[in-house]
C-alpha cells in the first residue's frame, strides 16, 4: 500500500523551530562582544589591566576550545533540541552569575561558563535546518541565522554602550542571563525531537573526525578562515573601542556612533555574504576564489589600521565590519565536500580552529600592548596598539601564503573545486 505523501512544509513550520536557533546565535555574538562596552565598567569595578582584560574577554573562547569537538558528538547522539536548551541553560545561568561576580576568578569562571554554552550555536542551528527545511531552501535560512548574529552584534554596540552608561554592567547581564533561561523553553517547546543514533555509527565518529582534519580542502583554507575570524571577533569583542580611542584620537561621544555604524556593517556583511557569493558563483567564480579575495580585502584594510590610517574614520570601520565575518562562508563549502553524516564534525573541527584562533590573539593583543607601552614609553600612545594589529596581520598574511602554498596541481585542482 502507497502511503500518502508527506505535507510540504510551509513557512510557519520551518520558522517556529528556527526560532531559538536565531536567538541562540544572536546571544552566542552578544555575550561574547558585549565586554567592548562593558570593559571600561568592569576594569573600574576590579581595578583590572588591560592585559587581564584581555584575558577575562578569552575566557569565553577559551572555555568554548574545550567544548566544541565534544558537541559534535552529543549533537549526533542527543539531537539539537537537547543540545540547544542545554546551551541556553548554561549560557543563562553564566550570564546570572556574572553580573553578581565580585572577584576576578568569579568573572573568569563565569564567562567560562557562557562560552560553554554558547559555543555550539552555529552548528546547533545548522543542523535544524537540515532537519526542517527542504534542501532547495537551507542556504536561505542559514543565512537567516546568521543574520541573528549580526542582530546580536548590533545589539552589543552602541545599544549596550548606552545601557552600561544609564544602568551599569550588572543589569545587562542580569538581563541577558534572565532571556536565556526563558529561551530555554522555547526551545524545549519548538525543536524537533531527534532519535538516537545507532550504535555502529556511533563507533565511527572519532574515526570520520580524523577524516576532516586530513582533508586536503580542510587543511587548506581552514588556517585563513579561522585566522580572519579570530582576529574580527578579538577586534569586535574588546579591542576595536581602545584602537579607536588610542590610535583614532576619538572621544567616548565620538566612538558611540562609528561603533553603531561597524556593527551594522557587521550584520549586514553576515546577511549578504552568502548571497554575494551565490551570485558570484553564478557569475562563474570559485567559491573559494570569492573567500580568498574578500579575505584578501580584510587583511589589506587590517593593515591600514597597524600602519595608523584611518583608525578613527567611519568607511575603514565600515569594511572591516562588513568583511569580518568572510571566514563563515567556509561552512558552504564544507557542506558540499563532506558527506552529509560527517556536516556535524566538519562544523565543530573547524569551530575548533576558531575558537583556539581567537582566544590566543584576544589574550594575546593586551600582552602585546603593555609590552609596547613598557619598551617603548608614554610618548605616543598609538604605537603599542600598532605593533599588536602588525602581529595579528601577520598572522593572516601567513594564512593566506599557507593557502597558496598548497594550492593543488593544475589537474586535480578543477576536481576538487568542483567537489567544494
Amino acid at each position: 500500500m502507497l502511503k500518502p505523501p508527506e505535507p510540504r512544509p510551509t513557512h510557519l513550520r520551518m520558522l517556529l523551530p528556527i526560532v531559538p536557533c536565531i536567538a541562540g546565535y544572536f546571544f552566542s555574538y552578544f555575550l561574547r562582544n558585549a565586554n567592548l562596552a562593558t570593559a571600561d565598567g568592569i576594569s573600574a569595578s576590579l581595578s583590572l589591566s588591560t592585559s587581564v582584560m584581555g584575558l577575562l574577554t578569552a575566557a569565553y573562547f577559551f572555555a568554548a576550545t574545550f567544548i566544541i569537538l565534544p558537541l559534535g558528538f552529543f549533537l549526533d547522539r542527543y539531537g539539537p533540541r537537547i543540545l540547544l536548551t542545554a546551551e541556553f541553560l548554561l549560557s543563562g545561568t553564566g550570564a546570572l552569575f556574572f553580573s553578581r561576580g565580585e572577584t576576578l576568578f568569579e568573572l573568569i569562571v563565569w564567562r567560562a561558563v557562557m562560552g560553554v554554552g554558547m559555543s555550539g550555536a552555529l552548528i546547533t542551528g545548522v543542523t535544524v535546518v537540515a532537519m526542517t527545511v527542504p534542501p532547495h531552501r537551507r542556504a536561505t535560512w542559514n543565512g537567516i541565522i546568521l543574520a541573528g548574529g549580526g542582530l546580536g552584534i548590533i545589539a552589543s554596540g552602541a545599544p549596550t554602550v548606552g545601557f552600561v552608561a544609564e544602568w551599569g554592567w550588572r543589569p545587562l547581564f542580569l538581563l541577558a542571563g534572565m532571556a536565556c533561561l526563558l529561551m530555554a523553553c522555547v526551545a524545549l517547546a519548538l525543536l524537533p525531537r531527534h532519535a538516537a543514533s545507532p550504535v555502529h555509527l556511533r563507533r565511527r565518529k572519532l574515526s570520520d573526525l580524523k577524516d576532516v582534519y586530513r582533508s586536503p580542502l580542510f587543511r587548506r583554507l581552514a588556517p585563513l578562515c579561522s585566522l580572519t575570524l579570530a582576529c574580527f571577533f578579538s577586534l569586535s569583542g574588546l579591542w576595536a573601542i581602545p584602537i579607536m580611542r588610542d590610535v583614532g584620537g576619538l572621544s567616548p561621544a565620538e566612538i558611540s556612533p562609528l561603533v553603531f555604524a561597524y556593527s551594522v556593517a557587521s550584520f549586514v556583511g553576515l546577511l549578504l555574504a552568502g548571497s554575494l557569493s551565490d551570485y558570484l558563483q553564478r557569475r562563474g567564480a570559485s567559491d573559494q576564489a570569492v573567500v580568498v579575495t574578500l579575505a584578501t580585502l580584510l587583511i589589506a584594510s587590517q593593515a591600514l589600521l597597524a600602519l595608523g590610517w584611518g583608525a578613527g574614520s567611519y568607511p575603514l570601520w565600515i569594511v572591516i565590519g562588513s568583511l569580518g565575518n568572510i571566514g563563515t562562508l567556509i561552512y558552504p563549502i564544507l557542506t558540499r565536500h563532506f558527506d552529509a553524516s560527517l556536516l556535524g564534525r566538519a562544523f565543530s573541527a573547524f569551530s575548533l580552529f576558531n575558537f583556539i584562533g581567537t582566544f590566543t590573539i584576544q589574550s594575546s593583543f593586551g600582552i602585546v600592548v603593555e609590552f609596547g607601552q613598557r619598551a617603548m614609553g608614554g610618548d605616543d600612545a598609538t604605537q603599542p596598539y600598532r605593533l599588536a594589529l602588525s602581529a595579528m596581520v601577520a598572522l593572516q598574511l601567513g594564512a593566506l601564503l599557507w593557502y597558496h602554498l598548497r594550492r593543488p596541481p593544475a589537474a586535480t585542482r578543477g576536481e576538487g573545486e568542483a567537489r567544494a
